[in-house]
């Protein structure tokens, strides 16, 4: 297939791939966000879902539970925490920027 003597079936043909791999990059990117959407509904998080929808590391989070500034519930050696105290921290630590 050479550049100068592009077909009409060829050009149907690249148009095909380029769209399958468009579609297969999005269907990837909507599932990334649902399995995003599904954490935020939970009422509890584990360890991990928090450290990914905060972005911050196991010994930063380690320090929010030591500092008492996040309560957590143990169970059976695993912890969870409260969304509700998630949004309350999150909100107790919110910086407005107003005019002077």
């Amino acid at each position: 297939m050479s550049k100068d003597h592009l077909t009409e079936n060829d050009v149907k043909v690249i148009t095909k791939q380029i769209f399958n791999e468009l579609k297969d990059g999005l269907l990837v990117e909507i599932k990334k966000e649902l399995s995003k959407q599904q954490i935020y509904k939970k009422q509890f998080l584990r360890n991990s879902e928090l450290q990914k929808v905060l972005s911050i590391s196991s010994s930063g989070l380690q320090n929010l539970r030591s500092s008492g500034e996040l309560p957590f519930t143990k169970l059976k050696g695993i912890i969870y925490y409260d969304i509700k105290e998630i949004n309350k921290l999150m909100k107790k630590n919110k910086i407005d920027f107003k005019d002077s």
